[in-house]
Protein backbone atom coordinates (compact mmCIF):
# COMPACT_ATOMS: atom_id res chain seq x y z
CA UNK A 1 0.00 0.00 0.00
CA UNK A 2 1.51 3.28 -1.12
CA UNK A 3 0.68 6.49 0.73
CA UNK A 4 1.52 10.20 0.80
CA UNK A 5 1.90 10.87 -2.90
CA UNK A 6 3.56 7.52 -3.47
CA UNK A 7 6.55 8.37 -1.28
CA UNK A 8 5.58 6.50 1.90
CA UNK A 9 5.29 2.73 1.60
CA UNK A 10 3.39 0.83 4.22
CA UNK A 11 5.95 -1.82 4.99
CA UNK A 12 5.11 -2.77 8.55
CA UNK A 13 5.31 -6.56 8.71
CA UNK A 14 3.88 -7.92 11.96
CA UNK A 15 2.57 -11.27 13.24
CA UNK A 16 6.02 -12.80 13.40
CA UNK A 17 8.05 -10.72 10.98
CA UNK A 18 9.31 -7.19 11.60
CA UNK A 19 9.20 -3.50 10.85
CA UNK A 20 10.44 -1.68 7.82
CA UNK A 21 12.65 1.35 7.97
CA UNK A 22 10.88 4.38 9.40
CA UNK A 23 9.57 7.87 8.82
CA UNK A 24 8.60 9.06 5.38
CA UNK A 25 12.20 9.89 4.55
CA UNK A 26 13.34 6.37 5.46
CA UNK A 27 10.34 4.84 3.66
CA UNK A 28 11.05 6.79 0.49
CA UNK A 29 11.88 5.04 -2.75
CA UNK A 30 15.52 6.12 -2.36
CA UNK A 31 16.30 5.77 1.37
CA UNK A 32 19.62 7.14 2.58
CA UNK A 33 21.84 6.09 5.44
CA UNK A 34 21.32 8.32 8.47
CA UNK A 35 24.10 9.80 10.61
CA UNK A 36 24.13 7.94 13.95
CA UNK A 37 22.95 9.67 17.11
CA UNK A 38 25.47 10.44 19.81
CA UNK A 39 25.87 7.67 22.38
CA UNK A 40 23.82 9.48 25.04
CA UNK A 41 21.03 10.17 22.55
CA UNK A 42 20.97 6.52 21.52
CA UNK A 43 20.50 5.52 25.15
CA UNK A 44 17.74 8.09 25.55
CA UNK A 45 16.00 6.95 22.36
CA UNK A 46 16.12 3.30 23.42
CA UNK A 47 14.80 4.01 26.91
CA UNK A 48 12.03 6.22 25.61
CA UNK A 49 10.85 3.64 23.10
CA UNK A 50 11.00 0.79 25.61
CA UNK A 51 8.95 2.85 28.06
CA UNK A 52 6.36 3.55 25.37
CA UNK A 53 6.22 -0.15 24.48
CA UNK A 54 5.77 -1.15 28.13
CA UNK A 55 3.18 1.58 28.66
CA UNK A 56 0.45 2.73 26.27
CA UNK A 57 1.51 0.47 23.39
CA UNK A 58 1.03 -2.61 25.55
CA UNK A 59 -2.00 -1.62 27.58
CA UNK A 60 -4.14 0.47 25.21
CA UNK A 61 -6.03 -1.42 22.45
CA UNK A 62 -7.20 1.77 20.73
CA UNK A 63 -4.47 3.50 18.65
CA UNK A 64 -5.91 7.00 19.04
CA UNK A 65 -6.09 6.61 22.81
CA UNK A 66 -2.55 5.24 22.76
CA UNK A 67 -1.25 8.36 21.01
CA UNK A 68 -3.04 10.54 23.55
CA UNK A 69 -1.39 8.64 26.41
CA UNK A 70 1.98 8.89 24.68
CA UNK A 71 1.51 12.64 24.25
CA UNK A 72 0.78 12.91 27.97
CA UNK A 73 4.05 11.04 28.58
CA UNK A 74 5.99 13.67 26.63
CA UNK A 75 6.00 12.45 23.02
CA UNK A 76 5.51 15.15 20.36
CA UNK A 77 2.29 15.47 18.39
CA UNK A 78 1.43 12.56 16.13
CA UNK A 79 0.64 13.22 12.47
CA UNK A 80 -1.98 11.10 10.73
CA UNK A 81 -0.26 9.29 7.86
CA UNK A 82 -3.54 7.67 6.88
CA UNK A 83 -6.93 6.85 8.32
CA UNK A 84 -9.05 4.16 6.72
CA UNK A 85 -12.11 2.26 7.91
CA UNK A 86 -10.01 -0.70 9.06
CA UNK A 87 -6.61 0.91 9.61
CA UNK A 88 -5.02 4.03 11.07
CA UNK A 89 -1.37 5.07 11.03
CA UNK A 90 0.04 7.83 13.27
CA UNK A 91 3.65 9.03 13.25
CA UNK A 92 5.57 11.17 15.74
CA UNK A 93 8.78 12.86 14.55
CA UNK A 94 12.16 11.88 16.04
CA UNK A 95 12.71 13.13 19.59
CA UNK A 96 15.36 11.57 19.38
CA UNK A 97 13.51 8.40 18.28
CA UNK A 98 10.62 8.40 15.86
CA UNK A 99 7.50 6.43 16.75
CA UNK A 100 4.69 4.98 14.66
CA UNK A 101 1.37 3.77 16.06
CA UNK A 102 -0.68 1.56 13.73
CA UNK A 103 -4.08 0.13 14.52
CA UNK A 104 -5.91 -2.52 12.50
CA UNK A 105 -9.54 -3.40 13.21
CA UNK A 106 -10.52 -5.87 11.94
CA UNK A 107 -6.99 -7.20 11.72
CA UNK A 108 -6.22 -9.22 8.61
CA UNK A 109 -9.85 -8.90 7.50
CA UNK A 110 -10.80 -11.29 10.30
CA UNK A 111 -13.88 -10.16 12.18
CA UNK A 112 -13.22 -10.37 15.89
CA UNK A 113 -9.47 -9.71 15.70
CA UNK A 114 -7.64 -6.43 16.24
CA UNK A 115 -4.01 -5.43 16.54
CA UNK A 116 -2.08 -2.36 17.64
CA UNK A 117 1.56 -2.00 16.62
CA UNK A 118 4.10 0.57 17.80
CA UNK A 119 7.25 0.90 15.71
CA UNK A 120 10.29 2.90 16.78
CA UNK A 121 13.33 4.02 14.78
CA UNK A 122 16.53 5.91 15.37
CA UNK A 123 19.91 6.01 13.60
CA UNK A 124 22.82 4.27 15.28
CA UNK A 125 25.81 2.01 14.70
CA UNK A 126 24.38 -0.82 16.80
CA UNK A 127 21.08 -1.99 18.27
CA UNK A 128 22.69 -2.91 21.60
CA UNK A 129 21.12 -0.05 23.64
CA UNK A 130 17.65 -0.88 22.28
CA UNK A 131 18.06 -4.59 23.01
CA UNK A 132 19.27 -3.76 26.53
CA UNK A 133 16.34 -1.41 27.17
CA UNK A 134 13.85 -4.12 26.15
CA UNK A 135 15.71 -6.81 28.12
CA UNK A 136 15.63 -4.64 31.24
CA UNK A 137 11.85 -4.82 31.15
CA UNK A 138 11.20 -8.27 29.67
CA UNK A 139 14.34 -10.33 30.13
CA UNK A 140 16.73 -11.66 27.47
CA UNK A 141 15.50 -11.92 23.91
CA UNK A 142 15.90 -14.81 21.48
CA UNK A 143 17.16 -15.01 17.93
CA UNK A 144 14.27 -14.25 15.62
CA UNK A 145 13.08 -16.52 12.84
CA UNK A 146 12.82 -15.04 9.38
CA UNK A 147 14.94 -12.92 7.05
CA UNK A 148 16.38 -10.42 9.57
CA UNK A 149 19.85 -11.59 10.61
CA UNK A 150 20.62 -10.84 14.23
CA UNK A 151 17.07 -9.81 15.10
CA UNK A 152 16.06 -10.29 18.74
CA UNK A 153 12.49 -11.21 19.64
CA UNK A 154 10.33 -11.55 22.75
CA UNK A 155 6.90 -13.23 22.72
CA UNK A 156 4.31 -13.43 25.47
CA UNK A 157 0.77 -14.55 26.10
CA UNK A 158 -1.09 -12.00 28.19
CA UNK A 159 -3.95 -12.98 30.52
CA UNK A 160 -5.64 -10.34 32.65
CA UNK A 161 -2.59 -8.13 32.18
CA UNK A 162 -0.08 -10.80 33.28
CA UNK A 163 2.56 -11.73 30.69
CA UNK A 164 3.77 -15.32 30.34
CA UNK A 165 6.65 -16.09 27.94
CA UNK A 166 5.52 -17.94 24.80
CA UNK A 167 7.52 -20.68 23.09
CA UNK A 168 7.18 -19.35 19.54
CA UNK A 169 9.44 -16.66 18.12
CA UNK A 170 6.65 -15.49 15.82
CA UNK A 171 3.37 -13.67 16.23
CA UNK A 172 -0.09 -15.17 15.93
CA UNK A 173 -2.50 -15.25 13.02
CA UNK A 174 -5.60 -13.03 13.12
CA UNK A 175 -7.88 -16.07 13.25
CA UNK A 176 -6.12 -17.27 16.41
CA UNK A 177 -6.39 -13.87 18.10
CA UNK A 178 -10.09 -13.77 17.30
CA UNK A 179 -10.60 -16.83 19.50
CA UNK A 180 -8.77 -15.48 22.54
CA UNK A 181 -10.75 -14.82 25.69
CA UNK A 182 -11.68 -11.13 26.14
CA UNK A 183 -8.83 -10.60 28.64
CA UNK A 184 -6.19 -12.41 26.54
CA UNK A 185 -3.66 -11.08 24.04
CA UNK A 186 -0.47 -12.06 22.27
CA UNK A 187 2.56 -9.76 22.53
CA UNK A 188 5.37 -9.81 19.97
CA UNK A 189 8.45 -7.59 20.38
CA UNK A 190 11.33 -7.34 17.94
CA UNK A 191 14.55 -5.34 17.55
CA UNK A 192 16.38 -5.25 14.22
CA UNK A 193 19.47 -3.42 13.04
CA UNK A 194 19.37 -2.39 9.37
CA UNK A 195 23.06 -1.91 8.67
CA UNK A 196 22.77 -0.38 5.16
CA UNK A 197 20.57 2.40 6.55
CA UNK A 198 22.18 2.60 9.99
CA UNK A 199 18.69 2.22 11.45
CA UNK A 200 17.59 0.57 14.69
CA UNK A 201 14.02 -0.65 14.18
CA UNK A 202 11.96 -1.96 17.08
CA UNK A 203 8.33 -2.88 17.44
CA UNK A 204 5.69 -4.23 19.75
CA UNK A 205 2.59 -5.82 18.22
CA UNK A 206 -0.30 -6.68 20.53
CA UNK A 207 -2.98 -8.95 19.03
CA UNK A 208 -6.36 -9.15 20.77
CA UNK A 209 -9.90 -10.29 20.25
CA UNK A 210 -12.24 -7.49 19.28
CA UNK A 211 -14.97 -7.96 21.85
Amino acid sequence: MMKVGGLCLRAIVVAGLAASTAACEWLSLTPKRQAPLAAAAQQAAAERLASAFAGACLSEPDPTAATQALRAAGWPAFNTVWREPASVFYAAPPSPAGLFVIGDKPWGNVAGARQITCVGHYPAETAAPMVAAIAKRWGPGRDGAGPYAGAQVWTFRAKAGVLTPAASTRGVAPAEAAHFAPDEAHVFIQVIYNKPLGDVASLIAVSRPDR
